[in-house]
């Protein structure tokens, strides 16, 4: 499932990037991680999205770098929907669930992602 859902989250950066963008309009300075937890069914479709960030992904007073979480909750919001949407290769007989944190930060909107471990 690791590789697989590497692929699916390259092929969502774009749309996870768009999130991004449109808040770094409104505060050039926003950085942090959004962390997602995520369920897989055996077909391939994601049932659940919840936002994990204020759970796993740093103290918002943390400074920037990859322990602070995102405070922007319209860019938690559009990157739960953006993986909502996502569909993956079927997991080995029974729903998968995962975290997956995206670090954004300002200058090249490079997105970092680190798989943090499969549940």
């Amino acid at each position: 499932m690791s590789k697989a859902l590497e692929q699916v989250a390259s092929q969502l950066n774009d749309s996870l990037q768009k999130c991004y963008a449109e808040a770094a309009a409104r505060n050039p300075t926003l950085t942090g991680r959004v962390v997602m937890k995520i369920t897989v069914e055996p077909d391939g479709t994601v049932s659940e999205v919840q936002d994990a960030t204020d759970a796993l992904g740093g103290s918002p007073t943390a400074g920037p770098g990859a322990h602070q979480a995102l405070q922007d909750n319209q860019v938690r919001a559009c990157v739960a929907e953006v993986w909502r949407t996502a569909h993956f290769p079927e997991p080995p007989g029974r729903a998968t669930t995962f975290t997956w944190p995206t670090f954004f930060m300002p200058g090249p909107r490079e997105q970092v992602d680190e798989e943090l471990r499969p549940r």
